[in-house]
């Protein structure tokens, strides 16, 4: 796919979760409950690629590997009785790993930092009400979504890129009063990533979280 085909994929792919949700809010008759939550975690590291060894010329000669990382985040959220919207930005802390011959690469280049920056739209559908637990109550989900990322290094062989995103997984919501003012939730989410000029492989890591909120 070209960037132009790209973009349109990941913006028709948000718009569409967008509209479900608000569709589904308005055939079931729900009302939306907005909230903040903060959330941090771990990202698994992913094999991104390979890059030339600048010194002698020899192509895919050092192979690229990003650390898992941890990663801190907030998500703007509305929840209805069945369905769920959300918008997230967050950040991972990782590192970069180099594997390379050394008698062939006399020099793998300068720079292991590595920061992951997403931004998700993702749609949640709820299991029902899933019962009460101490003085609160307990909602499972699944959740799919698409946004953008952005991967940045300092490392001397590779440019910081532009990514698109997908991601999908699981998550439980326990909410400790029964105002729901108060909320724990965990969360785990499969994402796939590519870059927008194919400089880097597909990226393919997990994502384990935990946060809280604070209800409007």
């Amino acid at each position: 796919m070209n960037k132009l085909t790209k973009y349109f994929f990941v913006f028709a792919v948000s718009t569409m979760v967008s509209v479900a949700e608000a569709q589904q809010v308005e055939e079931f008759g729900n009302e939306i409950e907005w909230h903040l939550e903060y959330f941090t975690g771990y990202l698994t590291g992913s094999s991104i690629g390979s890059a030339d060894d600048k010194s002698t010329g020899s192509p895919d000669a050092i192979k690229l590997e990003a650390d898992g990382g941890a990663v801190v985040g907030v998500r703007y959220c509305g929840d209805g009785d069945r369905t769920g919207i959300e918008y997230s930005l967050m950040i991972a802390f990782s590192g970069l790993d180099k594997a390379y011959n050394g008698n062939v690469v006399t020099d793998p280049g300068d720079g292991d930092d590595l920061t992951l920056f997403i931004g998700d739209v993702n749609w949640l559908w709820y299991f029902g009400d899933n019962g009460e637990f101490g003085n609160g109550s307990i909602r499972l989900f699944a959740t799919v979504g698409a946004g953008l990322g952005y991967l940045m290094t300092d490392y001397d062989y590779v440019d910081s890129e532009l990514l698109y995103n997908f991601n999908a997984g699981f998550g439980c919501k326990y909410y400790i009063n029964q105002s729901k003012t108060k909320l724990f939730r965990i969360d785990w989410r499969w994402h796939v990533m590519e870059d927008f000029s194919s400089t880097y492989e597909d990226m393919y890591q997990q994502e384990i979280t935990a946060g809280i909120h604070y209800a409007f």
